[in-house]
């Protein structure tokens, strides 16, 4: 393993129990079609299960939620010329610090190297489109450019929890992501042990965790 600085992740597996079994809280973006679970990343010098909180208000609009517990932390694997970023930056047009940029590009993103120039990095960032009837995923656009190598790291560490809301929800709702620069992301619910339509990637993540996650929540 690098000796970089590892980027900390969160997820949230929200369940609630209803009469047909217990179900799981998934969100869906419009823009790029995908089905996914609320998650993101720590903020520099934030508390993990603050940024859990953080994360569940800004992507669910649900506040009134209780952490179960902690499931497990692990790496997450990366392509081996994937990187993320610590800080916010631009993506600039060449390897120098006045150099403009008109991408900016937030903490947690993923970008992928092209080549290092001193201490910068030609990366290019991309943004994914999924095709549920497929189950492919394939690039929308993409942009190149440069950024500093001491903030882009190869190390992720994710850390998954169990939640539950303490107040009744509804079915269906809509909230705009203000991290997201307000898309709107359509909440719902699906049967734990059903099929959920999340990226195949986001399924490998609930799979290991499904039989923890149907074990009676103690009050």
């Amino acid at each position: 393993m690098s000796d970089l600085e590892p980027i900390q992740k969160v997820t949230a597996l929200i369940t609630r129990d209803t009469p047909q079994g217990r179900q799981l809280l998934l969100f869906y973006r419009p823009d790029d079609r995908m089905t996914q679970l609320p998650a993101g990343t720590v903020e520099d010098g934030e508390a993990i299960e603050v940024a859990l909180l953080r994360e569940v208000a800004e992507e669910t609009g649900l506040t009134a939620v209780r952490i179960v517990r902690k499931l497990a932390a692990t790496w997450q694997p990366l392509a081996p010329d994937a990187r993320v970023l610590l800080e916010n930056h631009r993506l600039q047009e060449s390897p120098a610090d006045d150099s403009p940029g008109d991408l900016l590009l937030h903490r947690g993103m993923t970008v992928y190297v092209r080549e290092a120039q001193g201490d910068w990095t030609r990366a290019r960032y991309r943004a994914w489109e999924y095709d549920p009837e497929t189950k492919r995923i394939s690039i929308n656009w993409e942009r190149e450019g440069w950024l500093p190598s001491a903030i882009l790291t190869d190390r992720a560490l994710r850390h998954f929890y169990h939640l539950t809301p303490t107040e009744p929800t509804a079915e269906r709702w809509i909230v705009h992501d203000v991290a997201s620069h307000g898309r709107a992301l359509e909440l719902h619910w699906v049967l734990l042990h059903g099929e959920s339509g999340l990226l195949p990637l986001q399924e490998s993540w609930v799979a290991p965790y499904r039989e923890a996650l149907s074990e009676a929540i103690s009050i």
